[in-house]
């Protein structure tokens, strides 16, 4: 459950374009849904309160803004059209949780593979590249409705 004491902001649907506006805001938790118009996360390195993030149904393959957030524990990833590179997530030291829903088959988890505290967490139908270098995985079954 979500603690009322954090500040988080979920943004849905295409009328996000861009994060600007963003930058510097005190939150804790943000959640992009179905943002297909949301190509580029950099603002999103401004956030270093940001300790969850969930990207699900953008565009957004290049995830090196997130390379300074130190406190991020859990990011969230899905619907993605392109393979998303997982070399920046690895420089994540606090990165304990990382949800992969919907993401394409070439997407390698090879480069997590030295982050013995990360779980994954994916659809029991999926498959990525490099499985097998996590040290922690737990596959959930496919839900209609996701449930972030």
């Amino acid at each position: 459950p979500r603690s009322t004491l954090f500040p988080y902001t979920t943004l849905f649907r295409s009328w996000v374009t861009g994060l600007s506006p963003l930058g510097g805001l005190p939150l804790d938790v943000l959640y992009f849904e179905d943002c297909r118009r949301l190509n580029e996360i950099s603002p999103v390195a401004h956030l270093s309160r940001l300790t969850v993030l969930g990207l699900y149904g953008t565009p957004v393959t290049d995830l090196r803004p997130l390379t300074g957030l130190g406190r991020l524990k859990e990011l969230i990833l899905g619907g993605h059209a392109g393979a998303v590179d997982m070399t920046s997530i690895a420089s994540l030291p606090g990165l304990r949780q990382l949800g992969l829903y919907d993401v394409p088959e070439d997407t390698d988890l090879t480069p997590l593979a030295g982050m013995r505290n990360l779980t994954v967490t994916m659809h029991e139908d999926q498959h990525v590249l490099g499985i097998q270098h996590v040290r922690h995985v737990t596959r959930t079954a496919r839900k209609e409705d996701r449930d972030w």
